[in-house]
């Protein structure tokens, strides 16, 4: 939904002679792209909940699954989404990491060793123009005191949500077991 809103917001942006090309109904989280001069849409976007049945039945060329991770349905989920693109379609997984294991990490992983034709991309927190050092450590003084002064805690958390390598996000997200 959150993608669906980001593309209105977009399309609200754009010159009146490119608008009329997109058609969006405010009320639902469907977007349609119809051929000139007919109503009849000849492509659409389409935000879907990650329920059991997602995707089935479907057909699509591109589908985004967005914090992946956290899908409660992920596996069978993936196995409707790649029925839905077959051969000619594309999809990309993204998400912050949940733990070292799940249908994600799975995908992401075999991608490392070159087991699937995924292109796994990780994005380090200090990819952002600003932020640097100064500001990691901020943050993490800021997270350590959200942990109550655990500096363990506060650690972990910055590592989830803040990571700068792909282990590091996928073992810092993950459960601690005692």
């Amino acid at each position: 939904k959150l993608l669906i809103r980001r593309i209105k917001k977009a399309w609200n942006k754009m010159p009146e002679e490119v608008r009329y090309l997109i058609q969006i109904n405010s009320a639902t989280e469907l977007i349609t792209f119809p051929l000139r001069n007919t109503t009849d849409p000849y492509s659409r976007i389409e935000a879907m909940p990650s329920t059991e049945d997602m995707a089935r039945s479907e057909a699509a060329t591109i589908i985004v699954l967005d914090e992946w991770s956290f899908h409660p349905y992920a596996e069978q989920n993936y196995s409707a989404v790649s029925a839905a693109v077959d051969e000619a379609g594309m999809i990309t997984g993204l998400s912050t990491a949940k733990g070292a294991g799940g249908t994600f990490y799975g995908i992401f992983k075999a991608a490392e060793r070159g087991d699937n034709d995924y292109t796994p991309t990780f994005i380090s927190w200090n990819r952002h123009p600003e932020r640097n050092e100064a500001w990691y450590q901020r943050k993490l003084k800021d997270m350590i005191s959200a942990a109550h002064g655990n500096e363990d805690h506060g650690k972990r958390e910055m590592m989830r949500e803040y990571p700068r390598t792909p282990d590091e996000a996928f073992v810092s997200s993950g459960n601690t077991v005692f």
